[in-house]
């Protein structure tokens, strides 16, 4: 499975004394928003009553952060939403194709009962709420949205819309970080859990590479380039 994100990220910086490396921090601005473009990949074999079945996916999904002020408790809400997802599957002769941009735009197949699943995902928002130390408090999502959902299609939503599920990716996040200083070049593995449709997951290892320093919209943001 190949999957990249491509974002570029706003942290805070901690010079060391005499030292080209860099200690990273989490950190957001209050009252902005950031972009982050994820591609996904994969190639998935079964075997089934001993015959191989291959299925086949890519999805292509931007999603919109705005980051929220503190309140008189330092804590922080950022709303994520999708602002545009393209996704494609491919099994058993079946073909099935999603394009937020045309999201009733059906074909015969039986993934068709996919298709109300994805349409709610670029219709929800997710709130996130961290504290002071940047630790992930909850996550909230619009329920209602949710029970909405023919029966068929909420019971294929509901492990990967359970706030539990967001949560974790909301922490993965941040784990990208190194704990000690790091210079231009510097990479390092972690593993990371995607939540799928139909209650699968997937667990992989994730490599991380810092990339040094950019100048975006004058502003020198940190970027870190990731693959799986």
């Amino acid at each position: 499975m190949h999957r990249t994100r491509l974002a570029f990220w706003l942290w805070s910086r901690c010079w060391q004394s005499a030292s080209p490396q860099v200690t990273l921090k989490s950190a957001f601005q209050e009252g902005s928003r950031f972009t982050t473009q994820e591609i996904s990949i994969s190639r998935q074999t079964l075997s089934i009553a001993g015959m191989d079945v291959v299925t086949k996916t890519e999805t292509i999904g931007t999603i919109v952060s705005v980051i929220g002020k503190r309140n008189a408790m330092g804590h922080l809400e950022i709303t994520k939403r999708n602002k545009s997802l393209r996704l494609s599957i491919s099994t058993q002769r079946m073909e099935y194709f999603f394009d937020s941009a045309n999201p009733d735009k059906r074909g015969d197949s039986a993934l068709e009962i996919f298709r109300d699943v994805h349409k709610l995902c670029t219709r929800m928002s997710s709130f996130v709420v961290y504290d002071k130390e940047l630790q992930v408090r909850e996550v909230q999502i619009n329920d209602a949205l949710l029970n909405s959902l023919p029966a068929a299609a909420r019971d294929l939503a509901k492990n990967q819309f359970a706030p539990q599920a967001l949560a974790a990716t909301a922490r993965q996040d941040f784990d990208c970080l190194p704990e000690n200083p790091v210079k231009t070049g510097d990479s390092g593995t972690r593993p990371e859990t995607l939540t799928l449709d139909s209650g699968q997951a997937l667990v992989f290892e994730v490599h991380y590479r810092y990339d040094g320093t950019i100048d975006k919209n004058n502003m020198k943001l940190d970027k870190i380039s990731r693959r799986h």
